[in-house]
């Protein structure tokens, strides 16, 4: 009987602690970490791409939160890489 509970209990704990790090392991993208759906975040990165996006008001035209961080991500990473393409407005 106590061989029956701890192999009981060492099955428990380990899919347990499999689950639970699996839980725990957040999904990134290029570097970002997606929100949500993964897809999604992917779907909206490369749209932003594919559109040459530089704005974010155009990431929140009624899609998914999931997609809209996607490509504000897009944008983030361009800017890095281009930070000439963008204008820089001051308040004064």
């Amino acid at each position: 009987m106590k061989s029956f509970l701890f192999a009981a209990m060492a099955t428990l704990f380990f899919w347990g602690a499999l689950f639970s790090g699996t839980l725990a392991m957040a999904q990134t993208f290029r570097g970002h970490d997606c929100y949500g759906n993964c897809d999604e975040f992917q779907r909206g990165y490369y749209w932003a791409q594919d559109y040459n996006i530089g704005d974010q008001a155009q990431c929140d035209d009624g899609y998914s939160t999931s997609f809209a961080a996607g490509c504000y991500a897009y944008i983030d990473d361009d800017y890095e890489e281009h930070p000439d393409r963008y204008e820089i407005y001051e308040d004064y």
